[in-house]
């Protein structure tokens, strides 16, 4: 565990420059954004086409937020993708010597997979901060603009804010299960195609291939499990039963990664 928690904080460490210029880009742009829809509401009230502004024409209004957020998360998972690129292809780097060792690729495997879960988390409180604060600032002083008292309120009626920001958590259970199981899944096909230096292109691609497959098909049974619970009775019945799918989802993805780490990866 103490293994763990310093390549953790070490891989956090190593990408504090990547993270900063995201972050502080992530912002910028949202703002500009933003600015730039403030700017378009008010010229429609004044041609009469609106009579007021609401936080969804600022953030989910508008197709450019959508692609904000999509160049956010696909930002962060190309970095993942770079880590791994960078210990397997660049000789002399520490991490490559610790996989020389089989005890310790499956730490700097979780380590490399929970340092971009908490980037992620960071991204996700940027988020949520840019949203109230906008929501407080332009109730204060941008005129016509109509405040929204309860977040649920905006929430609910959001496409895009709602993937990130469930309103049940039941909602919160699927989005972020299939999310994180995503990422699993995407490390371990990853690790299939950059581990193994011994084995052709094709070959390698075929082993992603196969992996790739039996995911989506784990995803889609899980979806489907997932609806179906609104047909069992008792709410904590249904809550417990998707509580342990989850689990078990998660578990096959990470047993699968140390299986790779352990007896699949060869330096």
């Amino acid at each position: 565990m103490k293994k763990f928690w310093n390549l953790t904080l070490d891989e956090l460490e190593r990408s504090q420059k990547f993270y900063s210029v995201f972050l502080i880009g992530l912002i910028l742009a949202e703002t500009m954004h933003i600015i730039w829809r403030i700017t378009v509401s008010l010229r429609q009230i004044q041609e009469g086409y609106a009579n007021m502004i609401s936080l969804y024409q600022l953030f989910d209004g508008s197709k450019p937020y959508l692609l904000i957020v999509s160049a956010g998360v696909l930002g962060l998972l190309g970095y993942s993708l770079f880590s791994w690129v960078r210990e397997w292809y660049f000789q002399g780097n520490y991490i490559q010597r610790l996989l020389l060792l089989p005890e310790s690729r499956f730490p700097v495997a979780l380590a490399k997979v929970f340092s971009t879960l908490l980037m992620a988390g960071g991204m996700l409180c940027v988020q949520m901060l840019l949203i109230g604060l906008t929501n407080i600032l332009a109730g204060r002083f941008l005129p016509y603009y109509q405040a929204i008292v309860a977040p649920a309120e905006y929430i609910q009626a959001m496409s895009v804010t709602r993937l990130y920001l469930p309103i049940t958590p039941k909602a919160w259970f699927l989005n972020y299960s299939i999310g994180i199981g995503f990422y699993l899944a995407l490390t371990n096909a990853v690790i299939l195609l950059l581990s193994r230096r011994d084995l052709t292109l094709p070959r390698k691609l075929f082993h992603t291939a196969v992996f790739a497959t039996i995911s989506f098909v784990s995803v889609t049974l899980y979806v489907r499990w997932y609806y179906q619970l609104d047909f069992l009775p008792g709410e904590v019945t249904r809550y417990a039963l998707l509580f342990v799918s989850v689990i078990v989802f998660m578990l096959g993805q990470l047993i699968f990664m140390k299986w790779l780490m352990d007896r699949y990866v060869a330096i």
